[in-house]
């Protein structure tokens, strides 16, 4: 039997999607593509937990939701011909942020901010054939990192705002009042602490969705750096993908074959487990990993802001993938239209034959304009493709159709 691997994207564009929206759409992708149009298919779903770990703290950390594509046709018995696995790795890489108070996440926005600000900056200057991305692009990441570096140092202003704010309206005992009057005596800076406290009432209670967004996208931002920087919580998401890799194995049969399907940062992390830096695949990834099918693949927009990160990595499983399909949409913000001598140059195999197999899935031509890129409308990307309800048409068509040219369905 074929075995997926479902792995998510990450932050607010994702936060709705799931294993099982995703093998709806796949199940009528099949349907509708099918030579037999007398079959019908069901899904059957249930959520287990996997215990790696004799700490009961660790215990049944990792949880999985195995969703089954059932085939029934007339006459013959019902047959699974697809199974899904997914790996919820958002709360291991984000909690630790998201649970941290306003100060800390300001601070720690800041700092990544800063960090990369030099590289963003001057990259604006950069000629177009030196640059993995397009000017419109850099801009938009320009733009991107000005308002968010403004969110992040009126976040970090913040507790003096309200400690100034809180000494004017003499609630406090009045020796308390003259002490930070004393060590705040300015105009200026009276002016500015109100603004930003009415701002932040604002921001927080009357648009709780743009707040919602907000932190989403500086999560993202921030956690997704310091994954890329010093490694942080990597060997932990791929530590979990390697044991739910050995479940499949021991459970689904020794014929069993595994195809990781992968979002947006999903798309990353599954590189990562294909073709580590430092080390090598598990046998179990070599034996049983047969195919890669990746739909918004930021890997251009890494390769920008991270020109190392891609560097020496092990090429083995070159040899033992039979197909990697790379969907991506033009006015998608994240997507790259994968190169495959590019790929092969980062894993050192520049001989090989195996590449990316990338399948443009644009289904409007859209104009850009200044309101779309003032609202960053190009990164929300799964909008291009599928929309929020699972009955409808999706860019799986072109993954459905590629599998049952290849014989996995």
């Amino acid at each position: 039997m074929n075995i997926g691997i479902y792995v998510p994207g990450l932050g607010e564009n994702y936060k709705e999607e799931s294993v099982l929206k995703y093998a709806t759409r796949f199940m009528y992708e099949i349907d509708w593509n099918h030579r037999d149009a007398g079959n019908v298919y069901i899904l059957k779903h249930e959520t287990m937990f996997l215990g790696f770990n004799s700490n009961n703290k660790e215990l049944n950390k990792l949880r999985t939701i195995k969703v089954s594509i059932i085939q029934r046709g007339a006459g013959k018995e019902d047959t699974v011909i697809y199974r899904f696995y997914d790996l919820p790795y958002e709360s291991l890489l984000t909690d630790k942020y998201i649970n941290s108070n306003i100060f800390r996440k300001s601070s720690l926005l800041l700092l990544t901010i800063l960090r990369k600000f030099p590289k963003i900056f001057f990259s604006l200057f950069s000629k177009v054939e030196a640059s993995y991305l397009s000017l419109k692009k850099r801009l938009q990441s320009f733009y991107a990192v000005l308002l968010l570096m403004a969110l992040a140092i009126g976040g970090v202003l913040l507790i003096p705002s309200f400690v100034t704010v809180t000494s004017q309206m003499e609630a406090l005992p009045p020796w308390v009042n003259g002490l930070f009057q004393k060590a705040i005596s300015n105009t200026f800076w009276d002016e500015i602490s109100h603004c930003i406290i009415a701002g932040s009432l604002i921001l927080f209670s009357a648009a709780p969705r743009l707040n919602n967004f907000i932190l989403a996208l500086t999560a993202k931002l921030v956690c997704i750096h310091y994954y890329l920087q010093v490694g942080e919580r990597k060997q932990s998401i791929l530590g979990h993908l390697d044991h739910l890799l050995e479940y499949i194995c021991e459970n689904e049969g020794e014929g069993a074959t595994v195809q990781l399907h992968a979002c947006d940062f999903g798309a990353l992390i599954c590189y990562d487990l294909l073709f580590p830096a430092g080390t090598v695949p598990t046998e179990r990834v070599r034996q049983r990993v047969t195919g890669l099918y990746t739909v918004s693949f930021p890997f251009e927009f890494i390769l920008s802001y991270y020109p190392l990160y891609f560097s020496n990595r092990d090429g083995c499983m070159s040899n033992y993938l039979q197909k990697w399909y790379n969907i991506y949409s033009l006015p998608d913000f994240f997507s790259t239209n994968l190169d495959a001598e590019l790929f092969r140059k980062s894993i050192n195999a520049e001989t090989s034959t195996f590449g990316p197999i990338n399948l443009n899935y644009d289904i409007v031509e859209r104009e850009s304009n200044i309101f779309d890129f003032l609202a960053f409308f190009s990164l929300k990307s799964y909008k291009y493709y599928w929309d929020d309800t699972t009955d409808g048409a999706s860019c799986l068509r072109l993954v459905v159709r590629s599998m049952i040219a290849d014989k996995l369905l």
